[in-house]
């Protein structure tokens, strides 16, 4: 090609690529076109995710992206996962920024860990395998924590985006994510790297060495890694100065619409004391003791927020902290010609921590006489004959809630594969395991709360003591005064603070089979035919020493702050005897070819698989793919499938324990923040869930253009009898309540004394209650789009890689709620998490010298609406645009004789702040919230690293 062409060509390209992120339909890659360890030779051999018989990607109907170890880790260095997460095919994905929360951490496992969730369709639609085999659930909630997968011996990444489990079973509604390990890794790999944020925060370090040889004159090999990685997070919301307290005031009804406004205060409480009621109210302890003015500030929509003022807000943290160890070992052994052996083992010893909020004790009745009150104050209530009054206060004092999880997981998998004639042949035995250890540190223990809040005189020694340890019910209780910044003992919160524990086990145990070869030659080729068959069982147990159903009895020593509803611990779990699930699949499949060097059909083939399936909690199911792909020539290829999915209950939705947890939400009837009990369980008359997925796509490969390749791959998946938890303090399901005056089903979700339209603050709801149910269904269809260049310019190599989900609408519709739109939202009802409806990624990489890389990253999503609720009034603003850069520089050096290489990596390299925004109807600032889940909040980041193989 002439310099003239090959500019030609290449400004061609680069218009393709601009002109990506306007195209009508997003895609999924042509598989291993652009994978730079995996020459074209070898391509042939691989055996790609998302059919057992198919050997080359470029040759399946169903989309598959292929994306080597190399280059995720030069996009984003800190983990792969995180860095295979910057694909826009993942989206509302579980991470260290996810937003900290209390409730619901038993049943998410680690706060931190890396869930994968293909099409935002939820982790447990996503099925991770790790060389082609399940990987058991890591978590308590049945989803894989993608940290257990080894990292430093991966050798690519493939993901398939279109419904798979007649293939695989259970859980491939949305995809298939599958991990290969470089099984034949020889020498020696060392790495190590560090890094922080231009704030001099979220400071980590990375090291790893890995190892690998032959023994038995090739016939065997064995090879094992170890990393270790420890990120210190980001442990103040507030860390960064565009993030200024910010919140979306109002109900969403058309009189009261949401607004998102900054500097925004609760003015239910202060951080010294605010009284709320009676003679005394709006004065605050500004200091210990002493009474003075509570500044209000600018009312809002929402009667609790204010715009500045003195009123409170919290902080959580921005990222969690996080740190594991990492441990693989692999053996394999050729016995034989025909026969070979593997065995192998990984470890993940994972603990992470989060600062979740400040205690906030809101309304509470105090006596006008407790002891730590003034006497001139007592005087003063004593006038106005008021016995008690109302009290909130931030207990900055105490540490914020601080979960610290550690959690231990190990897979086990050993096999042997074959040959016999012209079939292969493969048995697996596969174990794994995760203990989970939950330590909640500063849990509030209301039961002694309430006893150290009531404060009075001993009349024997004059000393101030609980009123609980003059009735000798609790002679060690401790009193507690909150009447000031700094005026609790240390005594005091020690006694009414207290840390417990919760521990889970989940564990899984497989064994599966498979054989496949040609059976027999049409005239257009041999047909192919794979046959499998799998057992598994899954079980779960948990245990506590903070019961979620205990409650103290009020009515012996508790005068006040003690009620029916009032439960032993703010954050409590459940125990949980051990339950259990047996699965039995068979499964079949085949490859025909159809045509062959026919006119307008250079070959066209027809794949098919059929899984029957028997739950012995779920019952019986039949799942089924059919798949064409029509090569029209060496350009143009057609490829489309159709497929019915399931994704069975987990043991968690079927027998989660009772538990009751202390929800923040606003009540949305009186306009209050009650922080009323939330109570959960499972529901063992769960039924599997029934995926549809269609996928049509076009995959040109021009010759006037060598190493380009365009691929569009449009997709419409349906779930029927979806698996949703309806919680009753969401707003919409409130909404629904309300707007039928109490008729509807959803009002039983929660109680309150005076029924359903009473608007008055005596009406405070009691409790909220939440169920999985299969009652939703849930629409998402788009497109996706990838491009492949591979090019010199003056020169020098030049990759260009793009990819582009368009994903408009996920919708989910219950029966009497309006149906709620994911697609292109900031913001859903929990648990549903919104994200952008379009999402692009590029990738350019270019050789300036034999040993100097230059690889930029670029990522985009579009604006966003806060709500996906269509009755949901929001008189504005909708969550910006945004798009960050990520540059790597890498430099080759040599080490004596090994090879190396040393990266400096800048993330955000423009150093973009993401969009303010906040959830609907959450007033308190800094709990959650304050930019969308995807963004980045970190601003620029730096790691610098070597890689060094001998």
């Amino acid at each position: 090609m002439t310099g003239r062409a090959k500019s030609t060509a290449f400004l061609l390209a680069t218009s393709c690529l601009i002109a990506l992120p306007s195209a009508a339909f997003a895609q999924q890659a042509p598989a291993p076109a652009a994978d730079k360890e995996v020459s074209d030779d070898q391509a042939r051999e691989i055996i790609v995710t998302g059919s057992r018989v198919a050997t080359n990607g470029n040759s399946m109907p169903t989309p598959v992206t292929v994306v080597t170890a190399q280059d995720l880790v030069a996009s984003k260095p800190t983990t792969l996962i995180d860095a295979l997460n910057n694909l826009p095919v993942f989206s509302g994905s579980r991470g260290q920024q996810s937003n900290p929360i209390s409730a619901g951490i038993a049943g998410a496992g680690s706060p931190a860990s890396n869930q994968l969730n293909l099409r935002n369709l939820g982790a447990a639609r996503t099925l991770v395998l790790f060389d082609g085999q399940r990987v058991a659930p890591t978590t308590i909630a049945g989803i894989v924590d993608a940290d257990i997968i080894p990292q430093m011996l991966i050798q690519r990444v493939e993901v398939v985006t279109g419904g798979t489990s007649a293939v695989y079973g259970s859980d491939a509604v949305a995809g298939v994510v599958n991990f290969i390990p470089d099984k034949k890794f020889n020498g020696i790999k060392l790495q190590a790297q560090a890094g922080e944020t231009e704030y001099h925060d979220n400071k980590s370090w990375k090291a790893g060495i890995a190892a690998g040889t032959d023994l038995l004159d090739g016939r065997a090999h064995i090879e094992a890694s170890f990393e270790h990685y420890d990120n210190r997070g980001v442990l103040d919301r507030w860390s960064r100065p565009w993030n200024n307290k910010y919140a979306v005031v109002g109900t969403g009804a058309q009189s009261n619409p949401y607004y998102l406004l900054a500097d925004i205060r609760n003015n239910t409480g202060s951080f010294g004391g605010l009284i709320t009621n009676g003679v005394l109210k709006d004065m605050q302890f500004r200091s210990d003791g002493l009474l003075s003015a509570f500044i209000h500030g600018a009312p809002t929509a929402t009667s609790t927020a204010e715009i500045g003022g003195d009123g409170y807000y919290q902080s959580a943290n921005m990222v969690a902290p996080l740190k594991f160890d990492q441990l693989y070992v692999r053996g394999d052994l050729d016995i034989g010609d025909d026969t070979h052996a593997h065995i192998q083992f990984a470890r993940d010893k994972k603990y992470n921590s989060l600062r979740v909020n400040w205690p906030a004790l809101t309304g509470l009745t105090m006596s006008s006489t407790n002891a730590f009150l003034p006497l001139a104050y007592q005087q003063q209530l004593a006038t106005a004959k008021q016995t008690t009054f109302t009290f909130g206060k931030i207990l900055t004092q105490e540490p914020r809630l601080q979960p610290e999880i550690t959690s231990d997981q190990i897979i086990l998998n050993a096999g042997l594969d074959g040959k016999i004639g012209k079939f292969r042949w493969e048995l697996s035995g596969n174990y794994g395991k995760t203990t989970l250890h939950n330590n909640f540190l500063y849990n509030q223990n209301n039961e002694y709360l309430a006893a150290a809040l009531d404060a009075v005189v001993d009349p024997a020694s004059g000393k101030i003591v609980c009123y609980s340890a003059l009735t000798g019910k609790r002679p060690d209780c401790v009193p507690l005064n909150i009447f000031g910044p700094t005026s609790a003992s240390q005594a005091a919160l020690d006694y009414v603070f207290r840390t417990t524990h919760f521990t889970a086990h989940t564990s899984t145990s497989d064994i599966n089979g498979s054989v496949s070869g040609e059976v027999f030659n049409t005239w257009a080729g041999p047909v192919s035919v794979a046959l499998s068959g799998e057992w598994r069982r899954t079980s779960y147990d948990s245990t506590t020493d903070a019961d979620a159903t205990a409650q103290p009895n009020c009515a012996t020593d508790l005068r006040y702050n003690c009620r029916s509803t009032t439960l032993t611990w703010a954050n409590a779990f459940g125990t949980r005897t051990p339950v259990s699930v047996t699965v039995k699949e068979v499964a079949g499949e085949f490859e025909m070819p159809l045509l062959k060097d026919a006119p307008l059909a250079q070959s066209l083939s027809l794949n098919g698989a059929l899984r029957y399936t028997h739950y012995s909690t779920a019952g019986s199911y039949w799942t089924w793919k059919a798949g064409l792909d029509w090569h029209l020539n060496d350009e143009l290829r057609f490829r489309g499938t159709i497929s019915r999915d399931i994704r069975a209950p987990t043991l968690n939705d079927l027998f989660a324990p009772a538990t009751i947890q202390t929800s923040n939400a606003q009540d949305q009837l009186t306009g209050a923040n009650p922080n009323a009990p939330s109570y959960r369980a499972g529901n063992p008359t769960l039924k599997s869930e029934i995926g549809r997925t269609k996928t049509f796509g076009i995959v040109y490969q021009p010759n006037w253009l060598p190493r380009f390749s365009l691929a569009v791959d449009a997709f419409i998946i349906e779930v029927q009898n979806a698996i949703v938890e309806i919680k009753g303090d969401d707003s919409v399901v409130q909404q629904a309540c309300y707007n039928s005056g109490g008729t509807s089903p959803y009002c039983q979700l929660q109680t309150r004394p005076n029924g359903f339209t009473d608007k008055s603050a005596a009406n405070i709801v009691t409790g909220w209650f939440q169920y999985n149910i299969n009652i939703s269904k849930v629409r998402s269809w788009g497109a996706d789009v990838e491009a492949n260049y591979q090019t010199r310019l003056l020169g020098k190599p030049l990759s260009l890689r793009a990819f582009l989900t368009w994903q408009p609408h996920t919708v989910y519709s219950q029966p009497g709620l309006s149906d709620v739109d994911m697609g292109g939202t900031a913001y859903g009802p929990t648990p549903l998490i919104a994200s952008p409806s379009v999402r692009v990624t590029l990738n350019q990489g270019i050789d300036l010298t034999d040993n100097f890389r230059v690889d930029l990253q670029e990522r985009y999503r579009n604006p966003l609406k806060l709500s996906g609720d269509s009755t949901l009034y929001v008189a504005c603003c909708k969550v910006g645009a945004v798009a960050y850069v990520d540059l790597n520089l890498t430099y080759k050096v040599k080490v004596g004789g090994a090879n190396g290489e040393v990266f400096f990596n800048v993330q955000n390299l423009t150093d973009r702040e993401p969009p303010a925004s906040a959830p609907p109807g959450s007033t308190t600032p800094g709990a959650m919230g304050g930019w969308a889940i995807g963004d980045d909040p970190l601003g620029r980041s730096f790691n610098l690293g070597f890689r060094l193989k001998l």
